[in-house]
């Protein structure tokens, strides 16, 4: 039963002209893994094959409706088609380096929940990378007249797909700007497709469960500390954990299980980057 809309997809894909643009996409594909360094060359060598394939795959969605139709249908597949690439801004110039690629919501059945997320999405990268394009003007000036070394500021900005299925889609977008040292910040979008809303931490795992959660945070701190008395700030002292905020960052992750985030330098230093706690609490949704 679930093979006739693989064959029919497949048909599709085998009757359609090759797309004009598959070859430099699989060039620049190509490309890409030989400019790599050594260190990293194994694995993108590996990731070649996969890249032209995804190249192929992006043509044919834009290039058939039938095909695309025919594929969104499919279990899975369909439902990994929500969220695709949807800009990308690629800029580089003596004052800055910008990488943003941002998330686009799609195919959802709710189009004017997915109108509103993505114009938070794009309004939120405008706003990081006006004020990264800010800072790298302000160093431009400071750095006028004075020996040393001057470096662009980099900011780089992509997302992650935490899980998608049914009517819950979990993914965050995903920050760096580089100045003297780098600086992480992720921004997470727990949605409710059914619905047609964000969801809260209270809202997951119940207002009636939030003590619980704070209990388990508090305790995997502890234990952390335990192994690593400089991997957090100690509860007593100033950055220390006092508890989860009402508007507190979380994903879902594939097991259905809410992970606890929060921002690098918020409860640990620097090197221990952005911490991250599972939950052991159902989820209601």
């Amino acid at each position: 039963m679930m093979q006739e809309p693989w064959k029919k997809a497949r048909e599709e894909y085998q009757n359609q002209p090759i797309p004009s643009q598959l070859e430099a996409r699989v060039k620049q594909a190509i490309g890409e893994g030989r400019q790599s360094s050594p260190r990293q060359h194994w694995l993108k060598k590996g990731l070649i094959s996969l890249a032209a394939a995804a190249a192929c795959f992006t043509l044919m969605m834009h290039g058939s409706p039938v095909f695309a139709q025919t594929v969104a249908n499919l279990p899975v597949i369909g439902e990994f088609l929500r969220i695709v690439t949807g800009v990308q801004i690629e800029k580089e110039d003596v004052n800055e380096v910008i990488h943003i690629t941002l998330p686009k919501v799609e195919n959802s059945g709710n189009p004017e929940f997915e109108k509103q997320i993505n114009q938070r999405i794009e309004e939120e990268l405008e706003n990081l990378s006006r004020e990264a394009r800010t800072q790298a003007e302000d160093l431009k000036n400071n750095a006028e007249g004075k020996t040393g070394t001057y470096h662009p500021v980099d900011f780089y900005a992509a997302y992650q797909i935490y899980y998608n299925q049914g009517a819950l889609v979990s993914f965050s977008i995903d920050t760096t700007t580089t100045m003297a040292s780098a600086y992480e910040q992720r921004y997470f979008f727990n949605l409710d497709l059914e619905s047609g809303k964000e969801l809260t931490l209270a809202e997951v795992i119940g207002s009636e469960n939030l003590a619980a959660a704070d209990q388990q945070v508090r305790s995997q701190i502890e234990q952390r500390l335990a192994q690593d008395p400089t991997s957090f700030f100690d509860f007593d002292e100033e950055g220390g954990y006092i508890g989860l905020i009402e508007n507190q960052k979380f994903y879902i992750n594939e097991n259905r299980q809410v992970v606890i985030v929060f921002d690098e330098y918020e409860i640990a230093p620097g090197a221990t980057g952005t911490p991250e706690f599972i939950l052991d609490l159902p989820l209601l949704k």
